[in-house]
């Protein structure tokens, strides 16, 4: 009887050793799928041009995207941001950290023109060490404090400093205001986020997303004082520098002699559109001067000259994608004038958008109005942020991880990984299927799951699918798109057609 159960207790120890490994590999499996998801939005970042929005929304390069077969599973990748439009849940592309606002470089007057932000910024508490105590990583509460008699407790986790999140701290806001409505932070509205108060989290029922300031808020944009050749822009007010050569007009070239001359700077390289000023000649006698810029001469100004020796210029808002929340919050922008950007761009071309200049050329801004906006803005971005998912099918183990990247650092770098598996998998299946029609068919070849037939097995913490009655061979599911994210989030295991569901490790 005792070798008996001693053969047993062996046997069972064994088989949970090889499920607990076969759980582990596939774990891992997962993770590097997301990796390979997050190598290809690296490259589609470093390969594009200020103007070129390809990386905004590209489902052909970041939807449902197979790494390997490896005979067992068969694994993919797909990468999301948070979508604008009505008529699709996400958008299968990055979101760049230049369209929204730096908290680190612009004044507490513009963020407080943004929503959830109206209080002014000033008057709030600043007492950062304090609010911090209440923040766990980024933006939860603190573990609570130990029992009697526990020990060696680690400290509670603070936001790092120079964060969103630690800025929000500062002033007294936490998750709810950095992420809103976004629960589980998968960038969809979910059927529990709107729903009022009926259940978690609370909701305004309007049957859009409200993501929090995370989608107006950033600590990390910076983009290099570069030309599109990549070499560093001319410095117009560095004496020694020769204007001979830059492709400018010869009337700007006496106009920044003279100004020289006068021991007159700029600003802005914009301080020359349309500008006329009194500046002395050679001789030293003042006389009248024009600039010799204007609309046609503005994109080229702004590729190839600046007005400081900065390497780096932090905080600058990209114009062609910021959202209209964002924009309003320039100095002389108002509501009207930021949906009126908004819907200006989009017909524009990236060549036309490769500079801000066509906020002047097209008439939205004065000449006057654009040189006081020209040094807050830009048309390129440099750092983005996005959602990434590695699964495996029919295994239907996955990791989904946030991450952000900067193409400006040189080798290009992956700035943060924050490991979101745990809130759950994010999108419905019928999301991410290649041939884009919701509702369509996802086809796997056979596999055999552990233990089963490997007929129709799948992971459980997907939204459930049913084989198809003339696909009962392979595995086909059709989507259920009435089937709510929050329905699935506690399932746990896979699912085989012939056994039932099998636990998972």
């Amino acid at each position: 009887m005792l070798s008996s159960m001693v053969a047993v207790s062996l046997l069972y120890a064994t088989k949970a050793e090889t499920t607990a490994q076969a759980a582990g590999v596939r774990g891992e499996q997962a993770w590097a799928a997301a990796m390979s998801g997050v190598r290809r939005a690296l490259a589609l970042a470093q390969g594009s041009m200020p103007g070129d929005s390809t990386w905004m929304d590209n489902a052909a390069s970041l939807r449902h995207q197979e790494v390997v077969d490896d005979g067992s599973d068969r694994w993919y990748f797909s990468i999301w941001s948070r979508s604008d439009s009505e008529v699709s849940p996400v958008r299968f592309g990055l979101s760049d950290e230049a369209s929204r606002l730096n908290v680190g470089v612009v004044p507490a007057d513009w963020l407080g023109r943004l929503p959830g932000l109206e209080t002014n910024l000033t008057e709030m508490p600043t007492n950062t060490v304090e609010a911090l105590d209440e923040i766990a990583g980024d933006g939860f509460p603190e573990d609570p404090p130990p029992g009697a008699g526990e020990t060696n407790t680690p400290p509670p986790m603070r936001a790092p400093a120079g964060t969103v999140a630690a800025f929000l701290a500062g002033r007294g806001l936490g998750v709810a205001a950095l992420f809103g409505e976004d629960a589980n932070r998968n960038l969809r509205l979910d059927p529990n986020e709107d729903d009022g108060d009926t259940r978690q989290p609370a909701d305004n029922q309007d049957g859009r997303l409200d993501a929090g300031l995370q989608e107006y808020l950033t600590s990390l944009s910076y983009e290099p004082n570069v030309d599109p050749e990549g070499n560093l822009r001319v410095n117009l007010n560095d004496a020694e520098t020769p204007l001979e050569g830059l492709g400018l007009p010869s009337a700007t070239v006496a106009y920044v002699e003279a100004l020289r001359r006068g021991g007159q700077s700029l600003n802005h390289v914009a301080d020359l559109l349309e500008a006329e000023a009194s500046l002395p000649n050679e001789q030293g006698a003042p006389v009248p001067m024009r600039s010799g810029i204007g609309g046609a001469e503005l994109p080229g100004l702004l590729e190839r000259c600046t007005a400081t020796d900065a390497t780096n210029l932090t905080g600058l808002v990209n114009v062609g994608t910021a959202p209209v929340a964002v924009l309003r919050c320039l100095p002389g922008f108002d509501e009207s004038l930021a949906e009126s950007l908004a819907s200006t761009r989009v017909a524009l071309g990236p060549e036309e958008l490769r500079t801000p200049a066509w906020l002047f050329t097209r008439g939205l801004l004065t000449a006057e109005q654009f040189r006081a906006v020209a040094p807050y803005v830009t048309s390129s971005s440099y750092q983005f942020r996005f959602h990434c998912a590695g699964y495996g099918l029919p295994s239907g183990r996955y990791r989904v991880v946030e991450v952000v990247i900067d193409v400006a650092a040189v080798p290009a770098r992956v700035v943060s990984v924050r490991d979101l598996t745990a809130l759950g998998f994010p999108l419905p299946l019928d999301l991410l299927e290649t041939d884009g029609n919701v509702g369509g068919t996802v086809r796997v070849a056979p596999r055999e799951a552990p233990g089963g037939s490997g007929r129709a097995c799948f992971a459980a913490a997907f939204p459930s699918r049913n084989p198809l009655p003339d696909e009962q061979d392979g595995l086909a599911w059709r989507p259920s798109l009435s089937q709510p994210y929050a329905d699935v989030t506690s399932a746990r295991g896979w699912v085989d057609a012939d056994r039932g569901p099998v636990p998972r490790l």
